[in-house]
């Protein structure tokens, strides 16, 4: 009887350096998830989202070749974050975004830095003001908008769709002022070339800070100004319109002559709820009813261009 001999056979398996994956899975979902990718990946120069970006269903993904192209930094920054995974976390996309943010936000360092750079634009008015208590914090507000720039959105209105767009590098400055009139903080926020807005917070020291410091609560800039702006949710005073003593108690309200509040234009325009330019402000609105108010004669040129675009559709 013949013995069968089994000879173990050793399979000698040769591992070499495997390439990483070209997609990066994020931790974000759907379009808002979208959105807010887009918002960070559009600051990186020479990058355009939509050839960056991938969504397969609901998941959201990253081509890693094209940040490496784009940024070798940012690129290894995102090989060490993953860590020979396929995916972000979302605590390593949110220092991915931070990073990106930190080193291309067009705010500058200082709060100085930014008025000088709109008190030298040429031939600019003072800006137009709105003054607000609101759900961001229990401090009044008073916005700052540059009138060239509302005058623009206005002014081609109608042809850009029925939306308030305002032209690339405005830039929008939130005072924050306690009872006693004294600034505690400053929130800005300035048009990119994408239509995205860089957001930044300014502490009493006129320096950039990472948060907000007024009550009731602290919000990261820009993570939580992106969360909220890019989102839909609408917020008081403005989903409403309200007033002072439109709501006895209420915290939240527009400080604002009862005249300039115009129902139909507030229809006409729907700034809130629209969003068109991920503006929470009705700036368009109340400036146009500014307009309105005044005779002709008082008007500049261009407010009366304004006037005459929207008189007949408010009759």
């Amino acid at each position: 009887m013949k013995r069968l001999l089994l000879i173990p056979t050793f399979i000698t398996l040769i591992s070499g350096c495997s390439k990483p994956p070209d997609t990066i899975r994020l931790p974000l979902e759907g379009a808002q998830g979208k959105k807010i990718a887009s918002f960070y990946i559009g600051m990186i120069p020479g990058v355009q989202p939509d050839h960056v970006l991938m969504q397969n269903e609901k998941r959201l993904h990253l081509r890693r070749s094209m940040v490496h192209n784009a940024a070798p930094e940012l690129g290894e920054l995102l090989d060490r974050l993953r860590r020979d995974s396929d995916s972000l976390t979302k605590d390593s996309w949110n220092e991915f975004a931070s990073v990106i943010d930190k080193r291309w936000n067009s705010l500058p360092d200082s709060l100085n830095a930014l008025i000088e750079s709109e008190a030298s634009k040429k031939a600019e008015i003072s800006p137009f003001v709105l003054s607000v208590y609101g759900a961001m914090t229990t401090y009044r507000r008073d916005i700052h908008i540059p009138r060239k720039a509302l005058e623009d959105a206005l002014l081609y209105y109608w042809n850009r769709g029925e939306k308030i767009t305002y032209p690339v590098g405005t830039a929008i400055i939130a005072y924050h002022k306690d009872e006693r009139g004294k600034i505690v903080e400053v929130t800005a926020k300035k048009k990119r070339e994408d239509g995205f807005w860089d957001f930044g917070v300014y502490g009493q020291d006129g320096q950039r800070r990472s948060r907000t410091a007024s009550p009731p609560t602290p919000y990261a800039a820009p993570t939580q100004c992106v969360g909220c702006h890019l989102g839909t949710m609408p917020y008081e005073p403005e989903a409403s319109f309200l007033l002072r003593g439109d709501d006895p108690g209420g915290r939240e309200y527009l400080v604002l002559d009862r005249r300039l509040r115009n129902e139909k234009l507030i229809d006409l325009l729907n700034e809130h709820e629209r969003r068109s330019d991920h503006i929470l402000g009705v700036y368009g609105t109340v400036y146009l009813a500014e307009i309105l108010t005044l005779p002709p004669s008082r008007r500049t040129p261009i407010q009366n261009q304004i006037a005459d675009l929207f008189k007949d559709r408010i009759k």
